[in-house]
């Protein structure tokens, strides 16, 4: 069983706060979206089975909240972020791990009036990224 880390749970905050700021807004729909795939399918996901909790879930709607209140960085930096941690930590990723990360990014970004332009962009880049071999 593999075990992750506080890190992993802020870096995915960030990814997830990244592509909802995409269009350079997030809205409460995008968070309400991300909260209810965190805790419908994060859960019962292979990579997670008896490894993460609500508290580990708590993490990543944290570190987007925060991000919400006070950041105002350009989203790409919070993608190119999670490449860099990706890289470091390729041991955790997992395809049925990058397969839930891609599905929760998709589920941000059609939670409002669909996907317009930046968030593909973004999406693209993250497809790319997590399907590399």
């Amino acid at each position: 069983m593999k075990t992750y880390s506080t890190a992993f749970y802020k870096v995915l905050g960030q990814l997830f706060y990244g592509i909802a700021a995409a269009d350079k807004k997030v809205l409460a729909e995008e968070y309400y979206a991300l909260k209810k795939i965190l805790e419908t399918e994060w859960p019962m996901a292979d990579a997670f089975k008896n490894s993460t909790t609500s508290v580990d879930i708590q993490h990543i709607l944290t570190e987007f909240q925060t991000l919400y209140k006070k950041e105002q960085v350009a989203p790409e930096t919070w993608l190119e972020a999670f490449f860099s941690f990706k890289k470091k930590n390729e041991t955790l990723f997992t395809k049925s791990l990058n397969q839930l990360i891609l599905n929760t990014a998709h589920t941000i970004a059609n939670s409002f009036a669909r996907k317009n332009k930046s968030e593909l962009i973004m999406l693209a880049k993250l497809d790319l990224e997590l399907n590399k071999e």
